[in-house]
């Protein structure tokens, strides 16, 4: 009998949710008004996220930040379609560009005392110079970049990369010194009777991250793979470095490009390279480095 009664309130319910479902189409078919206002916001909606969140963003999105020079060029703006010779004639002149801007940049932190840093993704080196001369080259083993540098002009990367990028702000999982621990003698005779004994091999995964000016992010790590005690270090590693360039879902839909975005350029290096290069540059503010895309 309960069993019953249970079923019978099961269907008295689905009864009255169906007359309820029934009732509101019927008052929905009876009012155009309120059937227009729905496809409007349906229709509307859409196409606002479409113009606000990705339109006009890409319309005024600057692949390169820096202030643009207006240049008032007619002839710049007459639009021609090259045929092969001119394309590969215009390779010829952007390499060319590049090399002379490199160049350029190498002499003037010639004139410094202080080691700096060149970063050739054509060639696929890294290389530690002072003077003008190279003391270490490191083979890029593999790189990413930021899509901006594929799709920025020429004209606007050139005027980026004219001058030698300087070292803000930088992350690592290894110190910038080495330190050796050791127990304290009680007195100089047993100081003098220690063993010189020279530092040992050092073993800590290798990545670390180099903020520079005007927008570019380096990231070096390690081409050998994390040993397990290190995964800990690696994860404090990454931890932080999301902290910092983590966007929020709302911060991406407010500004969904913005201007000072980083543009990232990530390497991967041997360990020994890769240890030797951070441990030689010098401190944030005045390291320098030369970037040729």
């Amino acid at each position: 009998m309960a069993h019953e009664d249970s079923d019978e309130s099961k269907r008295f319910s689905s009864n009255k949710d169906q007359n309820h479902l029934k009732l509101f189409f019927k008052w929905f078919v009876a009012h155009r008004k309120i059937q227009f206002s729905f496809l409007l916001m349906v229709g509307i909606l859409p196409l606002f996220l479409l113009i606000y969140g990705v339109l006009i963003p890409v319309s005024i999105f600057k692949p390169i930040p820096y202030n643009k020079t207006e240049v008032n060029d007619t002839i710049s703006s007459v639009l021609t379609k090259p045929n092969k010779e001119q394309v590969k004639k215009l390779y010829e002149i952007i390499a060319k560009e590049k090399k002379l801007n490199l160049q350029r940049n190498r002499l003037k932190l010639a004139q410094q005392d202080s080691i700096y840093l060149l970063l050739n993704l054509a060639d696929s080196n890294i290389i530690l110079e002072v003077k003008g001369l190279p003391i270490r080259t490191a083979r890029i083993l593999d790189f990413e970049t930021s899509k901006r540098l594929v799709v920025a002009d020429h004209e606007d990367l050139l005027q980026w990369i004219s001058d030698p990028f300087s070292l803000k702000q930088e992350l690592s999982t290894i110190l910038k010194i080495p330190i050796l621990v050791v127990d304290a003698p009680k007195d100089t005779a047993e100081a003098a009777r220690l063993p010189r004994k020279p530092l040992e091999p050092e073993k800590t995964v290798v990545h670390y991250t180099l903020w520079f000016d005007r927008g570019l992010v380096l990231e070096v790590n390690q081409a050998e793979d994390v040993n397990p005690e290190d995964e800990g270090l690696l994860h404090s590693y990454h931890k932080k470095y999301d902290s910092i360039f983590h966007r929020t879902i709302l911060a991406k839909m407010i500004d969904p490009l913005p201007d000072d975005l980083p543009i990232k350029v990530k390497v991967t290096l041997s360990e020994a390279d890769a240890r030797a290069i951070y441990r030689a540059i010098p401190h944030s503010q005045n390291a320098k480095l030369i970037f040729t895309p």
